[in-house]
């Protein structure tokens, strides 16, 4: 049952951590039609997104984890960020409460080349060496299901993964979610799969990231996060 999903999370483990060392609505169509797939519009959100994160002074968020294999989750987990600019950063992740698959994690930092991992449940509260930034989120992708490298490398300005930086980004369309109007970004880098950025018009921070397992043009397995944002200044 969970073949598929665990090749899902492999292969964006797999292209993800190289990178790094170099709602419910009705949609909009944002570009016109027989616009460039180079969009510069979408490069614009990036690049605009990003720099919020890395000027926040204090940022909180909750938020949930799944991954779904053929439309049917196999495995779940909650998040948690805390953080203060002239303080550290804490991100904590967890498996959802009916799930049987672990302790609680979490990633201590105090800037972008000092960050640490930590094993809250462990007797021991076994404490990590110190890393990059970098090194500790992309340690802490697969078990976390991609969560530790959106927010808590944008808040020090550290990149997600190289692709955002890539010309083939494209801004797909305006949905609007819970009241608030979100611009969907996507990148199709190779046939067999997908990302796609759901961003806050007006905050231009994250809300729901979706990477997709493709076959033949159709999502077999997806890892979807869903960030609430409960404090952003």
């Amino acid at each position: 049952m969970l073949t598929r999903f665990a090749r899902l999370a492999r292969v964006w483990c797999t292209i993800l951590v190289p990178m790094l060392t170099g709602c419910h609505a009705s949609p909009r169509p944002v570009a016109a039609a027989g616009a460039s797939a180079t969009s510069p519009d979408a490069s614009s959100v990036l690049r605009r997104s990003k720099a919020r994160y890395a000027a926040l002074r204090a940022y909180s968020d909750t938020g949930t984890i799944e991954g779904a294999d053929a439309g049917k989750v196999v495995s779940a987990k909650w998040f948690r960020t805390r953080f203060e600019r002239s303080g550290q950063l804490l991100y904590e992740f967890g498996p959802m409460p009916a799930s049987e698959e672990g302790g609680r994690t979490a990633l201590l930092a105090t800037r972008a080349k000092s960050a640490r991992v930590v094993d809250i449940d462990d007797v021991n509260q076994e404490v990590g060496p110190i890393l990059t930034l970098a090194e500790a989120t992309g340690q802490l992708q697969g078990v976390s299901l991609l969560g530790s490298i959106f927010a808590p490398r944008l808040l020090y300005g550290v990149d997600f993964c190289e692709c955002t930086s890539d010309a083939a980004w494209t801004l797909q369309s305006e949905e609007l979610s819970e009241g608030r109007r979100l611009l969907r970004v996507h990148l199709r880098k190779r046939p067999e799969r997908s990302l796609t950025l759901w961003i806050d018009a007006e905050t231009l921070l994250l809300r729901r990231v979706q990477v997709d397992d493709l076959e033949d043009g159709k999502s077999v397995g997806t890892t979807t996060i869903r960030f609430q944002v409960t404090r952003a200044e």
